[in-house]
């Protein structure tokens, strides 16, 4: 019933009484999860149980809907069983039908440890402060080290009520560095200008697409034909495509049902992933960052091999592309250059062979030139790029690279063919969206004039030190603009010239929800900045990496804990829409970010108003209340809930009675709609197919209207900005990757000498987090205990054997971890796993944990993307063990 979901609430009382029963019932069932992280309470009922309790006897309680918030990909359902607030046991989505073509929302073993997210021992119980910090002796070398001193709300409200005043006014402008929008509300309404942080790191360079002829900003799930229309394909080629890894929802189950429809597989990577294993995918073993050039080498092929229209779309190329010859140029571009020629060599005597390619990638020529047929018109080809290889320096033409090879065979706009990326929230899964969340509406917020100056994020840490950075935020702009939107965008630049650096004051740092010592490049550099600053602020559920090294900690409510929302606007697997309930009063002291900021605002005078006169529950009402879903004709809409008088006193809101497909009852409690789909639904969506059909009627969002193989804009674009001093053209061209393959040579000579790091280091998605998030979860760490990857090759070259600790080194830093030895890498690639929290030992200067990101460095090229998969490395064998991450004790403060 509605009114168990609204009224699922719990004082701190019964949960701590419900704590001492759950701990009890657990010794009991003989419940544990492994060394210090056994659940436990204390005598007098103070410390909170850190894992449910599995129990069908447990009566009283209550199922609430509470799907996993977080950035996986997945989007899943879980349910959390509570009574007197506590969480006994957690459930998924086991009300729907599951088959290959609709497919239950079930949570991952992520999803099933949220509840440590919402009650796990490590959280964060009251305001802290270093206790070595004080304004007047702030000790800012001991960050990173400090012990910690409970302090309460208004002590750090006034602490950080002083130190802003003090460092505005003495610094002005700039003097203030944000990471995460939760503190940017206070900073706006204070009239305080101040810098926030801005990143390609999960998309790389598939970065606004739209401007040469792809997709809408960063929005991708309308970028490749709909799931079931895969079935209809023959051959699905991807790159660095891992769905099993990655995004661990539906996206592997939605490959599998390909497969099971004769679809065939092949997938270049440098890891034979189990995606590859579990699809039987034929496995092209490649180097990390050149994948442009073995693209470039199979479009090299299908002009070479083509025979009168055997293997090129020739129809396609003339009435929907520019720039892949001298005869089809769009009018704006500022040279004569054309794809097609660049490829078979005419301007810089190379051409593009799979030979040519092979040396670089390390994939044979045969393998370039089998695959490349296969890609050729007669074929139905999906051609997938995930992110991953993408996410390297000097490919920001990568996304052109690929989209003119799946023209090039028309594997474009029509049934059982497609060309785009595929990750995160919509891997295997395109098209419009099926059902939508509807709005909120305004909160009534009033603010400041207050405004915000961009960094890259390969850029922060040295501007932390004081040196000049890009302040345009161009990215973001384009990738929030929509899909013509980025004209408008460039408009206000002049792209003529480039962007004028900027220095600024940087003397506070404030992190609410952005993990940037364990995200971000360079951490090693990062942890110095952090150190260089006058004060620092972090906020969040944990002490993590990046909040340990701040001077004030505040406690921040989970979802769980707060009124409900629609997880990511429901902008995920186009066929369902989760709501999440809060179920559980705030944890100890913790406040919501703003309340929080409510709390520091009203020292400043400001009132509590201002965050907004508008309720979170009846704003969640009205966003339930206008979500719609569509009608069987494919076409038409209507209400997703039907809602009555009685459920508008229920919920004690203003609305209005309405019809619709489910009651606002039942999809409160359930926490999932899905729309069930079947082969010849009305729901199919073939991208660009308009477009292929009518290229005049229904142009794309290029200058040209057409696909752009030249493209002056993006060029223009990426000129302007001064992270290269190379001028990039308009056609693509292969860029030697900045620590590539090419750089673990002397000198860059392929085939001389090795380097001091002689091996590429690579950062996989791994299941134990999304991205840092969960990191500190016992039951994860005991089951994924995050080794790195090596080859057995390059392992017995170093004498290292399967569990040795070795060190993992490269120019910016070294880090630490147990070897897993494997024959499923290609040689010459290291798996460095993606996220661990940084732990840093003072005496040595290595980090313990395996952090990729301790040994990356600020490195701004191209469009200012993160090169996560271009790092080069030696690893060696370690003299002393480091302990298990499962055996690294909890940081429990304040039992």
């Amino acid at each position: 019933m509605i009114e168990d979901v609204l009224n699922a609430k719990f004082s701190r009382r019964d949960f701590l009484k419900g704590t001492l029963a759950a701990t009890a019932a657990a010794a009991g069932l003989g419940i544990a999860n492994g060394g210090e992280n056994r659940l436990k309470a204390s005598a007098e009922g103070t410390a909170p149980a850190g894992a449910p309790v599995v129990s069908d006897a447990a009566e009283g309680g209550k199922w609430v809907a509470a799907p996993c918030w977080h950035n996986c990909g997945g989007k899943c359902l879980v349910r959390a069983y509570v009574k007197d607030g506590v969480i006994l046991r957690q459930g998924t989505d086991s009300f729907n039908t599951d088959d290959e073509v609709n497919r239950q929302q079930r949570a991952c073993l992520r999803g099933f440890s949220q509840q440590y997210q919402a009650r796990g021992l490590d959280r964060l119980k009251y305001p802290m402060k270093r206790k070595n910090w004080s304004p007047d002796n702030p000790n800012p070398e001991l960050r990173g080290q400090d012990e910690w001193e409970r302090i309460s709300w208004d002590e750090a409200a006034t602490y950080i009520h002083d130190e802003i005043e003090r460092i505005n006014s003495t610094y002005g402008d700039n003097a203030i560095l944000t990471f995460g929008g939760g503190c940017s509300s206070l900073l706006n309404k204070l009239n305080i200008n101040y810098l926030n942080s801005w990143t390609t790191s999960s998309w790389g360079t598939w970065f606004a697409p739209g401007v040469f002829g792809w997709g809408d900003g960063c929005n991708y799930y309308d970028c490749n034909n709909d799931r079931l229309d895969f079935m209809n394909c023959d051959y699905v080629v991807a790159f660095g495509y891992n769905p099993a890894w990655a995004a661990l929802g539906n996206a592997t189950n939605y490959a599998v049902a390909w497969k099971n429809a004769g679809v065939k597989f092949i997938i270049f990577d440098p890891i034979y992933t189990d995606t590859s294993a579990i699809l039987d995918a034929q496995w092209v073993p490649i180097r990390p960052g050149t994948d442009m050039a073995a693209m470039m080498a199979m479009s090299y092929v299908l002009l070479e091999e083509d025979k009168d229209g055997s293997l090129i779309d020739w129809d396609f190329l003339d009435r929907c592309c520019v720039g892949q010859d001298k005869d089809h140029m769009p009018a704006d571009v500022k040279s004569d250059e054309n794809y097609f020629d660049y490829l078979r060599g005419e301007y810089d005597g190379i051409p593009k062979t799979p030979e040519w390619a092979e040396e670089i990638t390390g994939v044979p020529a045969d393998t370039l030139r089998e695959v490349a047929r296969i890609l050729g018109k007669d074929n139905n080809v999906a051609l997938l790029s995930s992110w991953a290889s993408a996410r390297t320096y000097d490919t920001e033409q990568l996304p052109q690279t690929a989209i003119a090879l799946g023209a090039m065979g028309g594997h474009i706009g029509k049934s059982g063919n497609s060309v785009g990326p595929t990750a995160w929230n919509h891997t295997n899964n395109f098209g419009p969206r099926l059902v939508k969340a509807g709005s909120g509406g305004s909160s009534g917020a009033t603010g400041g004039t207050g405004a915000a100056t961009p960094i890259c994020d390969n850029q922060i840490w040295k501007a932390v030190k004081g040196e000049a950075f890009n302040p345009t935020g161009i990215f973001t702009a384009l990738n929030d603009a929509g899909p013509d939107g980025w004209k408008d965008v460039v408009s206000g630049y002049d792209l003529t010239k480039k962007v004028e650096y900027i220095k600024a004051p940087i003397k506070m740092i404030w992190t609410t929800n952005k993990a940037k010592l364990t995200t971000c490049e360079g951490a090693k550099e990062g942890v110095e900045a952090m150190r260089s600053v006058e004060f620092v602020v972090g906020q969040g559920h944990f002490l993590t990496a990046t909040n340990k090294y701040a001077d004030i900690v505040l406690p921040i409510t989970t979802n769980w804990e707060r009124e409900g929302s629609y997880v990511w606007e429901g902008y995920m697997n186009r066929d369902i829409l989760l709501i999440n309930r809060g179920m559980l009063d705030p944890f100890y002291e913790s406040k919501s970010d703003d309340e929080a900021m409510m709390t520091i605002g009203a020292k400043f005078g400001l009132a509590p108003e201002m965050w907004g006169t508008v309720s979170e529950k009846q704003r969640l009402f009205n966003a339930v209340a206008t979500s719609t879903v569509i009608k069987e004709d494919g076409e038409s809409w209507e209400n997703l809930v039907s809602i009555t008088e009685d459920d508008i006193k229920e919920w004690g809101v203003e609305g209005e009675p309405q019809e619709g497909r489910v009651p606002i009852a039942k999809y409160m409690e359930d926490g999932l709609y899905r729309v069930d789909r079947h082969i010849g639904d009305n729901f199919g969506f073939i991208h660009k197919k308009e477009f292929r059909d009518d290229p005049e009627g229904h142009p794309i969002t290029t200058t040209s209207g057409k696909i752009e193989f030249a493209c002056q804009a993006w060029a223009d674009i990426l000129n302007s900005q001064g992270y290269s001093e190379e001028e990039y053209s308009a056609i693509p061209k292969y860029r030697v990757p900045t620590q590539g393959y090419e750089e673990t040579f002397v000198d860059g000579k392929l085939g001389g000498e090795k380097s001091e790091y002689p091996l590429q280091c690579i950062n996989p998605h791994y299941q134990r987090r999304s991205h840092s998030i969960f990191d500190n979860v016992p039951w994860l760490r005991e089951a994924c205990p995050n080794p790195v990857f090596l080859a057995k090759k390059d392992a017995e070259a170093r004498g290292i054997a399967d569990g040795d600790t070795v060190k993992i080194a490269s120019k910016y830093g070294e880090t630490l971890r147990k070897a897993y030895v494997t024959a499923r890498l290609m040689p010459g690639v290291v798996g460095l796993p993606h996220g661990p929290w940084i732990r840093v030992d003072e005496k040595t200067g290595i980090d313990q944990s395996g952090s990729e990101n301790y040994i990356t460095g600020q490195v701004a090229r191209g469009l200012g993307c993160s090169g996560y998969n271009t790092l080069n490395v030696e690893v060696s064998k370690y003299s002393e063990e480091i302990p298990d991450d499962k055996d690294v004790p909890q940081t429990i403060l304040f039992d």
